[in-house]
């Protein structure tokens, strides 16, 4: 199950009316944020009784991380953003601008380009201009020529991030995408010596109690395997008796956790799941989450 990041300013916005009969703000919840708080009803009451008029905005930082699993639909409200990795700089249309703009952020070109415009007053100098236009033209030419080059590797390189496959589980059927389609929530099968294509949250494994073995190389640099296991109320919902992989269950949910951040061992949160097998009787699961359901992109199975 793909986890990640962000949640948006304006997502969290609330309206703030003062009400001067009674010399004191009350705070609004919209149904957005509402929704985003809806496991911490605590923090509802708190923005209730705020007498902070100035209150603009939900501090991000004391809201969970919320997104519904296996349901797109609710999870549109917040914004997320897919799974698609960008790390280049320019595109075909910002590439000569913004890096001109890079190359004189260096105050050695910033020097020389000063100095190229007074040679090109021959009261102030007496030299030929291209004394130092030509230099100067000669490095930045180089310059960003390098930059192109740089970025270009980059963009290549995001481009095989993103069309790494995946095995998406959507409908009761497993279907092939890329992993820069994938969406926040959706349920995800990595088989045996591929790399997760997304950070994701373990639910089920095909060994017995939910265990599986994982390098992490790519990330800390060590190579000795170790073992992730399932929540206990989540290991087994996705396999039959003969241990194959069940493609008739419905299942959705909701997860709060933890915001992304740089700390490879820590993770927390919570999930609720509503499941079915089949035409049977729905199932109601709830379990917290620690590092042990946290398997990386870039990790490999």
């Amino acid at each position: 199950m793909k986890s990640q990041n962000g949640y948006k300013n304006d997502v969290l916005v609330n309206s703030v009316n003062k009400n001067e009969t009674e010399n004191h703000c009350e705070v609004e919840i919209t149904p957005i944020i509402e929704k985003t708080i809806k496991l911490n009803p605590e923090l509802v009451k708190q923005y209730k009784k705020s007498n902070i008029c100035s209150l603009k905005e939900v501090d991000s930082n004391v809201l969970p991380y919320e997104f519904h699993i296996n349901n797109h639909e609710n999870n549109l409200v917040y914004e997320y953003r897919n799974n698609m990795i960008n790390q280049s700089k320019y595109n075909i249309f910002t590439f000569f601008p913004k890096a001109l703009i890079f190359q004189f952020a260096r105050l050695a070109n910033v020097y020389f380009l000063v100095m190229a415009i007074l040679q090109l007053i021959p009261i102030i100098s007496p030299l030929s201009p291209s004394t130092a236009v030509v230099p100067l033209c000669c490095v930045l030419l180089f310059s960003v020529a390098r930059e192109g080059v740089e970025d270009l590797a980059r963009h290549k390189y995001d481009d095989k991030l993103n069309s790494e496959p995946a095995t998406l589980y959507i409908n009761n059927t497993f279907e092939s995408t890329t992993s820069g389609n994938l969406q926040i929530g959706e349920l995800i099968l990595v088989k045996k010596d591929e790399e997760f294509p997304a950070d994701i949250i373990q639910l089920d494994s095909s060994i017995e109690n939910g265990v599986c073995s994982i390098e992490t190389a790519t990330l800390d640099g060590e190579k000795a395997p170790k073992n992730k296991i399932a929540a206990k109320v989540t290991a087994g919902i996705f396999r039959k008796p003969d241990n194959s992989i069940r493609n008739d269950i419905n299942l959705v949910g909701v997860c709060s956790c933890d915001k992304p951040g740089p700390d490879l061992y820590k993770f927390d949160g919570k999930i609720s799941i509503t499941y079915s097998v089949g035409k049977g009787e729905k199932k109601i699961i709830e379990t917290g989450l620690d590092a042990k359901q946290l398997l990386l992109k870039g990790m490999f199975i």
